[in-house]
């Protein structure tokens, strides 16, 4: 699938108009029109970036090739978190998360 497709699809699961793309981006709803009925074969960065950003997407998430799992809300938090702590919080972490992790592994190895 590639980046027009996904935006496509984005725009179409969340029930969102060209208006709306519109509105929420700052961008003409004829540049709208244009880019989604594929007449702009070479858009700028920054409209793709826009467009992407009103449906909730980022460049990355354009990308159809292989990437990482993408993070989840929860993760997210989890992270900021973990990068606002000082060494010793991030020591305690890690050690905590190690623990948890060799549990985990060991319970779905029958250990």
């Amino acid at each position: 699938m590639n980046w027009l497709e996904i935006l496509k699809r984005a725009k179409k699961e969340q029930g969102k108009t060209n208006d709306d793309i519109s509105i929420e981006s700052g961008i003409s709803k004829s540049t709208i029109e244009k880019f989604f009925a594929g007449y702009t074969k070479d858009p700028q960065l920054s409209t793709v970036r826009k467009i992407a950003y009103t449906l909730g997407l980022t460049l990355d998430d354009l990308d159809d090739g292989p990437r990482f799992e993408k993070i989840d809300p929860s993760e997210q938090s989890h992270l900021k978190k973990y990068r606002s702590v000082d060494d010793h919080g991030r020591r305690a972490i890690d050690m905590i998360t190690e623990h948890e992790y060799n549990r985990c592994m060991d319970a779905a190895a029958g250990k």
